[in-house]
């Protein structure tokens, strides 16, 4: 049986929040160490790109920009401890911080993306999830295949009208369980959708279901891209 379509399969599992900030934690650590050492070489700065990138994954818009902001601080401690703490004169002053300046820069940029991408990947779930409970709610039979004519999808409506299970009909193909006569114009349907490029085809049958009967439909069929 195919895998079903993103429209009926589950959302991704959460990552553990927990192992996530353990990681920002254990990585941004190890990263100022490395700061610390050497706060003209550009490359070790830029590396608190990636405590951010991985706590966008928790999708908690709080947690980033808190992640965020303590790398920044982190970026503009490293030099200072430097210079006071560790006694260790900066020998081009001008180079760390102009360093300092593109980390902060790049720490503002790569922000701003993964604040971005959690707001997207909400957005795409609440329209996933106001679609699969619209059309699961009609009374309209509705069934969803691919470009290989599977079904991926398919209503309560659409199971009592062709009595079969939804499980069961996943990945079949859908002349197995959508079988129609009489159909106009006599075409196969996903022929003459790739032919229309936009809008709704409508045409009319005879589906003949498992127990014999013989019922006029109208069908309407879209394609999804």
């Amino acid at each position: 049986m195919a895998s079903p379509s993103w429209l009926e399969g589950p959302a991704p599992a959460p990552l553990r929040p927990a192992l996530v900030r353990r990681s920002v934690l254990v990585l941004a650590g190890a990263i100022f160490v490395a700061d610390l050492l050497e706060p003209r070489v550009l490359a070790l700065g830029a590396l608190y790109a990636i405590p951010v990138l991985i706590s966008s994954w928790t999708g908690v818009r709080r947690y980033v920009l808190g992640v965020s902001i303590a790398c920044t601080l982190l970026v503009l401690a490293a030099p200072l401890l430097d210079l006071l703490v560790l006694d260790a004169p900066w020998e081009q002053p001008a180079l760390v911080l102009v360093n300092r300046a593109a980390v902060i820069f790049t720490l503002g940029v790569v922000t701003s993306l993964g604040l971005m991408r959690t707001r997207v990947e909400k957005q795409l779930e609440r329209a996933r999830e106001a679609a699969l409970t619209t059309l699961r709610g009609i009374a309209d039979a509705v069934v969803a295949t691919d470009d290989g004519g599977r079904v991926r999808f398919l209503n309560a409506a659409a199971a009592t009208l062709l009595d079969c299970r939804p499980d069961a009909a996943l990945g079949a193909a859908l002349e197995e369980i959508y079988p129609v006569d009489e159909r106009k114009p006599l075409r196969p349907p996903l022929v003459e959708l790739e032919d229309r490029q936009d809008g709704t085809v409508t045409t009319e049958g005879v589906l003949r279901t498992r127990d014999g009967r013989r019922l006029r439909l109208e069908e309407h069929r879209t394609p999804l891209r």
